[in-house]
């Protein structure tokens, strides 16, 4: 059965992104944070970097 395994979240008003990632423990979800353009998201196999994400937005 294919289920949900990753959320993203990303922020409109600075570079932020929250990924929550489902565990083994049922309804028990990891949540990890990037704050800076320089980091990297990971969602499994996917590796998307922030600054990629952001990469036609500009910050007032």
């Amino acid at each position: 059965m294919l289920s949900l395994h990753y959320v993203l979240f990303v922020d409109q008003t600075k570079p932020m992104a929250s990924v929550y990632a489902r565990t083994a423990q049922p309804d028990q979800w990891l949540n990890t944070d990037y704050h800076s353009p320089e980091e990297t998201v990971r969602l499994g196999k996917l590796v998307l970097p922030i600054s990629d994400i952001y990469r036609k937005v500009t910050f007032s």
